[in-house]
């Protein structure tokens, strides 16, 4: 089985902005040529082969992303904030996986089953999945909004409550490194339920 991998690119996944995927495309060679364009990963299923192949490189993303005060995975934000040259890397890494992963060979033999099906099978398949496609997409449009206003939210109120109880308790700037980082979760759970009882509330009233 031989094959290449191409035109690697990333953007942010269709459920929510702060996940990266990637979409990219194989050429098979051996035993015959096939050609799969814009075929997708998740850097989320990426992460455990960085945490086994490259440890330094893995502790220097989670690393990254405990620095940000952000809230959720955070993939785009924590690799924006790594630079340019992490996301090169991250490529790389990317290729050398999809160049060793056991599934590719699976792949390979249902793309040439597709490939040999009549033109009346793959237009039957062709407006199965275009009706799928379109149903999934209205659902992923309200998932996308409400995983981002989520964060929006959680984050907003976060950042004003610590700042009002700076603004009340000077002397919490002078805490100890060790009560400064409690502080920094300390009102996770509270922002989580007011959440959930606005949701609920916006719900009851769809209802």
């Amino acid at each position: 089985m031989k094959y290449t991998i191409q035109n690697i690119i990333h953007h942010s996944s269709d459920f929510d902005d702060d996940y990266l995927d990637f979409k990219y495309d194989i050429h098979f060679t051996e035993p015959e040529e096939i050609y799969i364009d814009h075929y997708y990963y998740s850097f989320n299923r990426l992460l455990p082969y960085l945490e086994e192949k490259h440890p330094a490189f893995y502790k220097y993303y989670t690393d990254t992303r405990s620095s940000l005060d952000i809230w959720g995975r955070g993939e785009r934000r924590t690799i924006e904030a790594m630079g340019e040259e992490a996301m090169h890397q991250i490529y790389g890494y990317l290729e050398e996986y999809l160049l060793c992963c056991d599934w590719m060979e699976g792949l390979f033999y249902h793309q040439k089953k597709m490939q040999s099906e009549s033109p009346q099978e793959q237009q039957k398949n062709h407006e199965e999945v275009s009706v799928a496609f379109k149903d999934l997409s209205e659902d992923v449009l309200d998932i996308k909004k409400i995983q981002s206003q989520y964060i929006r939210f959680c984050e907003t109120v976060e950042k004003k409550i610590r700042q009002t109880a700076l603004d009340v308790y000077p002397e919490i700037a002078d805490l100890e490194p060790e009560q400064l980082k409690k502080m920094q979760h300390l009102f996770v759970g509270d922002i989580q339920s007011m959440q959930k009882k606005i949701a609920a509330l916006l719900w009851e009233q769809n209802e």
